[in-house]
């Protein structure tokens, strides 16, 4: 990951407290459309890289950030099979909570 570009983490606050990539930016999707034009809109000049648990709530959250014309589509990407491929990759991740169960999942 370059410094130009940033991960964009969709997950839950429970599930991102527990485990997220090293810098990481948390923009809950429940959330989006509240936060994420005064967070995204002095990004611009970023590449960015949509993740969430498994890649159904990135790509959403993708959708919704090109409606709202917060994102490039040329410049931003879903990060398929998210935190969970991520972390198969071997990739780093930071917290892990170890087969916690985020509560949203659990409902």
């Amino acid at each position: 990951m370059s410094a130009a570009e940033l991960i964009i983490d969709v997950r839950e606050s429970d599930e991102f407290k527990a485990e997220r990539v090293p810098g990481s930016l948390h923009l809950p999707l429940s959330q989006l459309e509240m936060i994420a034009p005064g967070i995204l809109k002095p990004l611009s000049h970023c590449s960015l890289t949509i993740l969430c648990r498994g890649g159904t709530r990135a790509r959403i959250a993708f959708e919704k950030l090109q409606a709202m014309n917060l994102i490039d589509p040329a410049s931003a990407r879903v990060f398929e099979g998210g935190i969970l491929e991520w972390k198969r990759q071997g990739r780093p991740v930071e917290g892990g909570a170890g087969g916690i169960l985020p509560l949203m999942r659990q409902v």
